[in-house]
C-alpha cells in the first residue's frame, strides 16, 4: 500500500479520503514496508563505537567521505534506493543488524552528508566521559531546539479570516491536529504559536544513541518528526558533548 504524487490536490484528496487521524495511523501502520541494502565496511575495528549510515549510492561522493572519516570504526550502510523509502524504517534495520552484529555501546545514527567532522578518537574519549545518559548530541550546524505548540489567537484569527491555506487548515481540523513541533528559530512563531512544552535539544541528522535504550524510532512516522519523537522521548537523558561536524544538507539521500 503506498500512496505518492507531486500533484498538491492530490495529496489534499490523498488526506481527505480519512475522517480523522486514526484512520491516517492505522495506514500508516499497514503501510508496504521497503527492502533494505546493506553494506558493513571496517568488520575488524573496535566495536565499541558503530556507525549506521543511510545513503542513496554507496559508492557517492558522500558515502566515500564517511568512509575517509569514520576508518578506525565499523560501519553499517543501508543504501535507500527504495522507492517506498521510511527513514526511521532504514534506521531500525541497520541499528537492529549492528546490535546483532558488533552489540557496541554507541551507535552513530547519521545523514551520508558529513563534510567535516574532527578525529573519531575525540569522539570516543568525549563517550567515554558519559554516564547515564542514553542520547548524545554534537556540535552541529543542523543542531536546533524544539517546543510543542498551539496556534495562537492570531493564527487562529488569521485562518478564520482565510488568510492561510484553507485547504490545509480543514484537513488540520479535520484530523484534529492541535499541537505540532516548531523549532525556536522563526521568530514569526513567537505571533503564530503559544507553547504547551518546555524546549528540548532535537537529535536532528546526527547523534550517538546508547545501547540500552533500544530501536530508536517509531516507524509510524513517514519521513517527518521521527527525530522529534525521539528526542521528546529522551529530553530528560540527552546530553552534548565537545565534538564537532558539519554537515552539506539538502543534497543528498534525504532529498528526494
Amino acid at each position: 500500500m503506498l500512496y505518492t504524487s507531486n500533484n498538491e490536490q492530490d495529496l489534499i484528496k490523498f488526506y481527505n479520503s480519512f475522517n480523522n487521524k486514526d484512520e491516517l495511523i492505522i495506514w500508516l501502520k499497514q503501510r508496504r514496508m521497503q527492502e533494505h541494502s546493506i553494506k558493513i565496511f571496517n568488520e575488524d575495528k573496535p566495536k565499541d563505537l558503530v556507525a549506521v549510515i543511510l545513503t542513496k549510492d554507496i559508492n557517492s561522493k558522500f558515502a566515500l567521505r564517511i568512509r575517509e572519516l569514520f576508518n578506525d570504526i565499523p560501519i553499517i550502510f543501508n543504501d535507500t534506493k527504495s522507492d517506498i523509502w521510511n527513514f526511521a524504517q532504514s534506521v531500525n534495520y541497520a541499528y537492529k543488524i549492528a546490535i546483532k552484529q558488533f552489540n557496541p555501546k554507541w551507535i552513530i545514527i547519521c545523514n551520508d552528508d558529513i563534510a567535516e567532522a574532527e578525529p573519531i578518537q575525540k569522539l570516543k574519549q568525549q563517550l567515554d566521559k558519559v554516564v547515564d545518559k542514553e542520547l548524545v548530541l554534537v556540535k552541529h550546524n543542523h543542531s536546533n531546539t524544539i517546543h510543542f505548540a498551539k496556534p495562537s489567537l492570531i493564527r487562529k484569527a488569521l485562518m478564520k479570516m482565510g488568510k492561510m491555506d484553507k485547504e490545509i487548515t480543514e484537513i488540520y481540523s479535520k484530523l484534529n491536529v492541535e499541537i505540532m513541533p516548531i523549532p525556536n528559530k522563526r521568530k514569526i512563531d513567537i505571533l503564530m504559536y503559544k507553547s504547551v512544552s518546555e524546549k528540548f535539544e532535537n537529535s536532528s541528522d546526527f547523534y550517538i544513541i546508547n545501547r540500552t535504550f533500544g530501536v530508536p524510532y517509531d516507524d509510524t512516522f513517514l519521513n517527518e518528526a521521527e527525530d522529534v519523537d525521539l528526542s521528546f522521548r529522551l529530553k530528560n537523558n540527552i546530553t552534548q558533548i565537545n565534538y564537532t561536524i558539519k554537515c552539506i544538507g539538502g543534497g543528498k539521500f534525504g532529498n528526494r
